[in-house]
């Protein structure tokens, strides 16, 4: 018995292998993990900084580390529980219109960082989807002297505002790592 699909299925095997990406993913005993790349895969950013983790900590720990790197005006109260309040413009009072809320969901001191954020600027076009997304940020100890700082964006779904939202977090927490890295370059 031939069934409706039958002759449609190298179409099927050939549609099916074009929507999975195969992606190299380093793992930690050295050898290559292929994984599926879909809609809901994290924007994965990772800059190397040029200071061990204990300095590189405070630029998440302390309002002062966090304006080298996250924004023009920036409190921190650094607990979970707390929240990082921020903004772009310097004479913020971080109470207005254009105050960036992320709160921070748990610490693993010297290791990791989890925020997610609960108020977006006035006029951010991607509220709604930015209410499902939550960040992990990873420090991982590179001898002493240097510091890899992985960062995690999760949350996303296949819709055209989620898909907007990570195409703009994937540009936008790739140039807040640069800067960050920029802080701390060597200088010759």
């Amino acid at each position: 018995m031939v069934r409706p699909f039958d002759s449609n299925i190298n179409t099927m095997i050939l549609t099916t292998l074009a929507l999975v990406l195969a992606v190299q993913d380093p793992v930690a005993d050295g050898k290559i993990a292929v994984k599926m790349m879909t809609t809901d895969d994290p924007i994965v950013s990772v800059g190397v900084v040029d200071a061990p983790v204990r300095q590189v900590w405070t630029l998440f720990s302390t309002a002062e580390g966090a304006k080298k790197w996250m924004a023009n005006a920036v409190k921190v109260d650094f607990r979970i529980g707390g929240s990082y309040r921020t903004s772009y413009k310097e004479d913020s009072k971080l109470d207005g219109p254009d105050t960036i809320v992320n709160d921070i969901l748990a610490i693993d001191p010297y290791r990791m960082v989890t925020i997610r954020n609960t108020k977006a600027p006035d006029g951010f076009p991607w509220k709604a989807a930015m209410e499902r997304c939550w960040t992990v940020i990873y420090l991982h100890d590179l001898g002493g002297k240097q510091t890899k700082v992985e960062v995690r964006m999760n949350g996303y779904d296949g819709s055209k505002e989620s898909m907007d939202l990570k195409e703009h977090f994937a540009k936008w927490n790739q140039q807040s790592l640069d800067t960050m890295v920029k802080a701390f370059a060597k200088k010759d």
